[in-house]
């Protein structure tokens, strides 16, 4: 273990001493040594050159070690020269506190556990030292300043580069580095959603069952938005079981690749930008890496390459026939079985399903499929319709409107126009349906109402970009995307602040700062490898005073090897390889899981649709003849009661 600290340490005190200065390579003693290095125990340990560098260069941890002694000797060196406030480190005096503080506790921990364990400090101490991988106290101190250097050295450059970070394209002519950005790598969306919870459960996949009081909230929510006369936040604040962002009208904030929503949410949303939305497919596919054989696996699963449809007429019926567990004879229907209340029929039909959906102005058929009748006086259920019936009425509705790209004919007529209109906001953006939660204690079974208020692939609105939309500027700030007389949308007199993501909702300064900041943390964190590019940055970086790139590395390391060979280190190139390997290996590993993830979505919808095919799903025939069984005069229907119909359970 010493020997590996030491080791480590050599390699950064060789880097800082002829690496990064810019000699001309390092001085090789008589003997061979590269370096004689002398521990804090007293004794020398000398490594040749073979020694230091065999066995760093040539594997993955050693690429690793190198590309972190370099790393920081980049953050000590700031800090030693930074004159921006007189310079050096005692320009942060919380960076000296803080490790101050952090060794204070390593003492006290090794206190304690001398207390308890009834041993001696120093031994406790050592074995916090040994923990820590440093010899003694200053360079526990050492490990605690340079952790917290490096955080504020990163919060600097961050905050110098926030922009070129948060919007760079790795094919774009100016992008040197290749370096791909928050946007174009984590394509970020901004999301809404109204959360209706259902006690069914997770893997009745056509034969869950809710309560009445669900049914009512469920309808109620679909009811409110066909009339449009509440905007959607305010039915979010009325309706949502998501109270976190109830009160907030909705907003859960940004949904990017990294968001760990569930597959029926997140993956819909996609689903729906790459699959069913022709304004955005091309880019949405690209861009979210779904291939065209995941697309098609998709579609195969679902059946179709159009988005579902609810028929707006369910959320009538849904409500109509919530309360009814008996028919009109107030008997029990086939023992009381919730899985034939109507309810629960109507449910498991048109909102059961795990695939994002729309609501079209449609009526449900009062037959919704051909009913057969055998020479048994048997009735079955053929040719179920799914879609209903196109209904200018509700079309009419406020609710209603037109989305471009949805290329649904929702009217009937051969034709994708105006008239086609889905359920939408007040604004009209499309209103997103899907059945989804998650499992456990804590889990959660509902139905989602999903508003996209910005999808990553809409580069621009109203004169607003993706990159103004999530500035990490707030209104009153300098550099606050507004404006300016040029654009139409600017008014004499106003403050001209556009609407981004910061200011989505109307909140106060604190507020808006608040949200600022979560946009800047998105940034700073989407990419656990961004180290890699503040190193390229400050290799390719020319310093305006000096003339010279801020790292400037020596010559090619040669030597003889033990096996006689000539054997020249490049430390430059070293760490550029390293680099794009751990780049290539990180791309592709998200890419598999990914893939992985997209599989295992589609293979859930090919079970549900699979059941759902399997003639166990009822048709709503059974709940809108429900209370008619007893004393119907209509034997086609009276047939569907009788054993072995398909409204009847067997017995």
């Amino acid at each position: 273990m010493r020997k590996s600290k030491i080791t480590l340490g050599i390699v950064a005190g060789l880097l800082s001493t002829f690496a990064l200065a810019a000699c001309d390579g390092p001085t090789f003693s008589g003997d061979g040594y590269v370096l004689t290095y002398t521990g804090a125990n007293g004794q020398e340990y000398h490594y040749t050159a073979e020694e230091l560098f065999d066995s760093y260069l040539q594997t993955t941890s050693g690429a690793s070690s190198l590309f972190d002694s370099v790393y920081k000797v980049l953050v000590r060196n700031y800090f030693i020269t930074d004159d921006t406030e007189g310079g050096g480190i005692d320009t942060y005096p919380d960076i000296k506190k803080g490790a101050d503080n952090d060794v204070a506790g390593v003492k006290s921990k090794a206190e304690s556990a001398a207390d308890d364990n009834g041993t001696k400090y120093d031994d406790e101490f050592e074995k916090q030292l040994d923990t820590y991988g440093v010899e003694d106290e200053d360079e526990l101190w050492e490990h605690f300043a340079y952790q917290r250097m490096t955080t504020e050295f990163e919060d600097q450059f961050y905050e110098r580069n926030i922009d070129f970070i948060r919007d760079a394209k790795k094919e774009a002519a100016e992008n040197d580095l290749k370096f791909s950005g928050y946007l174009e790598k984590m394509t970020p969306y901004h999301v809404r959603h109204i959360l209706v919870k259902v006690s069914a459960s997770a893997n009745a996949l056509y034969n869950s069952e809710i309560t009445e009081a669900e049914a009512k909230k469920l309808a109620n929510v679909g009811e409110n938005l066909a009339l449009g006369i509440e905007t959607f936040g305010s039915l979010a604040q009325l309706y949502s079981e998501d109270t976190g962002s109830a009160e907030k009208f909705g907003d859960l904030g940004i949904m990017s690749k990294s968001t760990s929503f569930i597959n029926e949410f997140k993956l819909g949303v996609y689903a729906y930008e790459a699959i069913n939305n022709s304004t955005t497919l091309s880019e949405a596919k690209d861009g979210l890496g779904i291939s065209d054989e995941m697309s098609a696996d998709y579609v195969s699963a679902t059946g179709s390459n159009k988005i579902g449809t609810i028929p707006y007429e369910a959320f009538l019926r849904l409500d109509e026939y919530s309360d009814i567990t008996k028919d009109a004879d107030f008997f029990e229907v086939n023992d009381n079985d919730a899985y034939y209340y109507p309810r629960n029929v109507l449910f498991n039909k048109y909102f059961n399903r795990h695939d994002i959906s729309v609501v079209t102005p449609n009526s449900l058929p009062l037959v919704p499929g051909t009913i057969v009748v055998g020479g048994d006086g048997v009735g079955k259920i053929q040719d179920e319709d799914f879609v209903g019936t196109f209904n200018a009425t509700y079309n009419a509705m406020s609710g209603f409107k037109h989305v471009p790209g949805l290329d649904l004919d929702v009217n009937g007529d051969s034709l994708v126009d105006v008239n086609d209109k889905v359920l939408t906001t007040k604004d009209g953006k499309v209103v997103l349906a899907v059945r989804g939660g998650t499992s456990g204690d804590s889990g959660y079974q509902g139905f989602h109402f999903i508003v996209v208020e910005r999808s990553a692939f809409d580069d621009t609105t109203n004169n607003v970009s993706l990159s103004d939309y999530y500035t990490t500027k707030y209104p009153t700030q300098k550099d606050y995307p507004t404006y300016t007389s040029t654009d139409p949308e600017y008014v004499e007199g106003a403050n001209n602040y556009k609407p981004t993501y910061v200011n989505f909702l109307d909140q106060q300064i604190k507020d808006y700062k608040s949200r600022a900041e979560s946009v800047e943390g998105e940034i700073k964190g989407f990419d656990s490898n961004l180290k890699y590019f503040i190193y390229e940055k400050l290799l390719t970086t020319v310093n305006t005073e000096t003339g010279n790139p801020y790292i400037k590395f020596g010559e090619p390391i040669s030597y003889v090897n033990s096996h006689g060979d000539n054997v020249t280190i490049d430390l430059k190139s070293a760490i550029e390889t390293w680099i794009d390997a751990t780049r290539n290996e990180a791309d592709y590993n998200t890419r598999i899981a990914w893939e992985e993830t997209w599989d295992s979505y589609v293979e859930f919808l090919e079970q549900q649709y699979a059941l759902r095919a399997s003639s166990k799903l009822l048709s709503e025939t059974c709940a809108i003849e429900y209370q008619r069984t007893a004393n119907t005069a209509d034997s086609k229907t009276a047939a569907l009661w009788v054993k072995g119909g398909a409204c009847n359970n067997g017995k």
